[in-house]
């Protein structure tokens, strides 16, 4: 239903510009005027509540959804027996439409299509007029029971995953989003599932399965309201993807990012803030910007940390040290290259504390390579064990392709493996190229080849 912003003063009850039945929201009150010039006022919770009903987008209520309003009680019956007598009240007074529709008058609500609405010019803008609080208006009273069963199996689900079983938290994650008793929670099982799936071998299931997920995240019933919880995650999913994109869609991920952290727009979630800060340095180091992507995941960082939560602190800090690690490649000075040992070891010091990080390996692999890179190839192996434990677990297969490629290095460092043993190491790159182009990283699987066939200066992960 459109909104006109109206003069109250023009709408008299009894002036001849009255047309239709018309509902007038002021800053304290609601008048109802018939269409024989009959009018009631209403003051109080019930502001609120035509607020929401009239001017939100979905034109009914039920009692779970009014008890969000704010002044409304949190008791159902108590809701149901309040609304039945004012359905009475405007039959009493004989308001023609009646203003109200219901079928259940103790249960539910809807606004009759037959009343125009309009705001009084001496209320502020409509979009500063309260909807009520549907982050979760989904979760019905009734539900609970339902809900918390959900969250178990979600947290359930989440462990595995951050442990690196894969598999299992792929069924678990399935099992929570079908007790989901709503489809925000759905929507954030299957997120989940997503991620999981991102990491499982790409074949023809796994493929199938990724793009039923994002059907199921993104998926809203027609008409349905979009909830800030959903909105959130529908955020997220965009933010996620952008780690899989492939290298041609990397410059408009980029600009993407960029504006979206330097819109004026308010948000109010950190997190995904961070995660796209995050996510716009790794692309950045992959484009070849590392002095750039620095100081976004330094930004990405301090955020990380104010936030507290342990997973995200992990990831960036992973980032920060391999993009430090990039620059010390390339430029120096030595004491960047001791900054990222740093926090390369604080995110193992996270994995090993708090059972973090067993669904990627990379940690191990980088701070491998940066052994072998800094003439101490020995030094390697112990961490190359750890990331084929890891990789056991998880099957992931750029991890594969990252311990197979830092492999290669190893070989070649020690002596046990050159491109002068023929036809069996270059079937040991073209097998990682392989990998790598599973994984859309197409530029690494070229950088792998102008690194052991044609060799040139050596590529970074």
């Amino acid at each position: 239903m459109a909104v006109r912003i109206a003069d109250a003063s023009r709408l008299s009850p009894r002036g001849h510009e009255m047309q239709l039945p018309t509902i007038i929201i002021h800053p304290d009150h609601v008048s109802l005027t018939d269409e024989h010039g009959a009018t009631i006022s209403i003051r109080g919770k019930w502001v609120a509540l035509y607020r929401v009903l009239y001017l939100g987008s979905d034109g009914s209520l039920d009692r779970a959804a009014v008890a969000t309003i704010p002044g409304w009680s949190s008791s159902l019956d108590d809701i149901g027996r309040e609304l039945s007598r004012h359905l009475r009240r405007a039959k009493a007074c004989r308001l023609q439409p009646p203003p109200l529709l219901s079928a259940r008058p103790t249960m539910s609500w809807e606004r009759n299509p037959h009343w125009s609405v309009a705001v009084s010019r001496d209320c502020k803008d409509v979009a500063d007029i309260p909807h009520g609080r549907v982050w979760l208006a989904g979760i019905k009273a009734g539900q609970e029971l339902a809900a918390i069963r959900w969250a178990i199996r979600q947290t359930d689900a989440h462990l595995e995953f951050l442990g690196g079983s894969l598999k299992v938290a792929l069924g678990l994650a399935q099992k929570a989003a079908a007790v989901a008793s709503c489809g925000d929670l759905i929507a954030v099982s299957n997120l989940l599932a997503l991620r999981v799936a991102w990491r499982l071998e790409p074949d023809d299931a796994t493929l199938d399965l990724i793009d039923d997920c994002e059907d199921a995240v993104a998926s809203l019933a027609p008409g349905a309201e979009v909830s800030a919880l959903r909105r959130n995650v529908l955020e997220r999913l965009t933010l996620m993807k952008s780690l899989h994109a492939s290298r041609n869609e990397w410059p408009a991920l980029i600009h993407t990012l960029s504006h979206r952290l330097g819109s004026t727009a308010d948000r109010s979630d950190l997190l995904n803030d961070t995660l796209a800060a995050n996510y716009l340095a790794v692309t950045l180091r992959r484009a070849g910007r590392a002095s750039e992507a620095l100081t976004i995941i330094t930004r990405a960082l301090c955020a990380a940390v104010s936030i507290g939560d342990v997973h995200l602190i992990q990831s960036v800090l992973f980032n920060a040290g391999h993009i430090l690690l990039e620059i010390w490649r390339v430029q120096g000075p030595e004491e960047l290259c001791h900054d990222a040992v740093a926090a390369l070891e604080l995110v193992s010091r996270i994995t090993v504390g708090h059972g973090i990080g067993g669904d990627s390996a990379q940690n191990e692999i980088l701070i491998a390579d940066l052994k072998i890179a800094q003439g101490n190839p020995r030094d390697a192996e112990p961490w190359l064990t750890q990331a084929h434990r890891i990789i056991e677990s998880s099957r992931n297969t750029y991890d594969r392709a990252c311990l197979a490629h830092v492999e290669l290095r190893l070989d070649r460092a020690l002596g046990t493996m050159t491109p002068r043993a023929g036809d069996a190491f270059h079937s040991r790159v073209s097998d990682v190229a392989g990998l790598y182009t599973m994984v859309n990283r197409e530029d690494l699987a070229d950088a792998l080849h102008r690194e052991f066939v044609a060799p040139g200066r050596q590529a970074s992960l």
